[in-house]
């Protein structure tokens, strides 16, 4: 676990007492953060750096359920193909309501040409930045909404490549999920781990 933070950090951070945030284990339980660290540039209009630190009151009791995920190394690749797991509380079709039992489901490594070409008429994406993966090009399944801020992960319990953050719609044919690429911010999430 983190140690406490450090003066200097507040000035990045928010407060999620002020706002209630609290991370959710399972359908029923919930751990209260002390403290959210947004990325600097988090806000941009190209959705990049959407990645915050969360640092909870308490640690994590781990389970057969619960357990430490593996991070990448700064810049890993995970090539187009690879196939992902993506789980989220998030609703399980476009519109639709989130659930109480945490969903999962498979998807593919989209090239970051293909995923560029399908977004084009968006601005494209950024490739240092994003990741993408999908059923292409027919679609039906993909993250939804609520399931912003989950991981995507090596199928079969591996790295975590990617953090579910935008698209069209969910599991839309040529639209695949867009997630922030995790090993782009390898090196900003261990600087900033240290200043908990």
């Amino acid at each position: 676990m983190l140690s406490p933070p450090s003066p200097s950090l507040q000035e990045n951070t928010i407060d999620p007492r002020r706002v209630g945030m609290r991370l959710r284990l399972t359908w029923r339980e919930w751990s209260p953060m002390k403290i959210t660290m947004v990325h600097d540039f988090r806000y941009r209009f190209d959705l990049t750096a959407d990645i915050c630190l969360l640092h909870l009151e308490s640690a994590l009791s781990f389970t057969n359920f619960i357990d430490a995920a593996a991070m990448p190394d700064q810049g890993q690749d995970f090539p187009e193909g690879s196939m992902m797991t993506v789980s989220g509380w998030g609703s399980t079709s476009e519109g639709g309501s989130v659930v109480n039992i945490l969903q999962k489901v498979d998807v593919a490594v989209v090239s970051d040409a293909d995923c560029d070409d399908y977004y084009s008429s968006f601005g494209g994406i950024v490739p240092e930045a994003h990741i993408c993966a999908g059923n292409m090009p027919q679609g039906g399944q993909d993250s939804c909404q609520g399931d912003s801020g989950g991981p995507m992960f090596e199928a079969g319990g591996g790295t975590v490549s990617g953090i579910v953050s935008w698209g069209v719609g969910c599991a839309r044919p040529e639209f695949p999920g867009v997630y922030s690429q995790l090993a782009t911010y390898m090196a900003w999430v261990e600087e900033n781990r240290q200043r908990f």
